[in-house]
């Protein structure tokens, strides 16, 4: 979560410095109303896709390594427009393997746009259930709220009992802090 990224691009460099270039990174909340430009260093290395809502809140910005890009065919998916800054979705088709679907969200917590919560569940879930079984999902973001009840120091919040119930509705999703 950068909380807007109008000035992330030095703090992206020193991320891909410390981490030795990752093959993906998932920034949210750019609070961005139009498509983030990114500086030379970044685009000659990353492949930059922009999800952003039209008043400038949630926005979601992926950048995938450019080794995938020269092997396998990226696409960036639609999302149902009432989820655009709170969605996004690459495909990855390498050769002579499934196909990999990033999808990274963020998910609102303040109160002006608690309501697009359930939207962005359904659309999540008609996602999910739209893969094919011989491809893989990796969902990855900022879900504004704990899956685990000993994540939160006080007491569980609605939104985490509704975050923990979609997660427990969708077969086959697994947190890897709780495997």
């Amino acid at each position: 979560n950068i909380r807007g990224s109008t000035n992330a691009g030095v703090d992206l460099q020193c991320v891909m410095h410390d981490a030795g270039m990752p093959d993906a990174l998932i920034l949210t909340e750019t609070k961005r109303k139009k498509p983030q430009y990114m500086c030379r260093d970044i685009r000659t290395h990353y492949s930059v896709h922009n999800s952003h809502t039209l008043e400038g809140n949630g926005g979601l910005l992926m950048m995938l390594h450019k080794k995938y890009s020269r092997v396998g065919a990226v696409q960036q998916r639609t999302v149902p427009k009432q989820c655009a800054g709170y969605i996004i979705h690459l495909t990855l088709g390498m050769p002579y393997t499934a196909t990999l679907h990033m999808i990274g969200v963020y998910m609102p917590c303040d109160g002006a746009h608690l309501q697009m919560r359930p939207a962005v569940y359904e659309a999540l879930t008609n996602m999910l259930h739209a893969i094919p079984a011989t491809d893989t999902a990796v969902l990855a973001g900022d879900w504004n709220a704990a899956l685990c009840s000993g994540d939160r120091l006080n007491q569980v919040t609605t939104v985490d009992k509704q975050h923990s119930n979609w997660v427990n509705t969708q077969a086959g999703l697994q947190s890897i802090y709780t495997v």
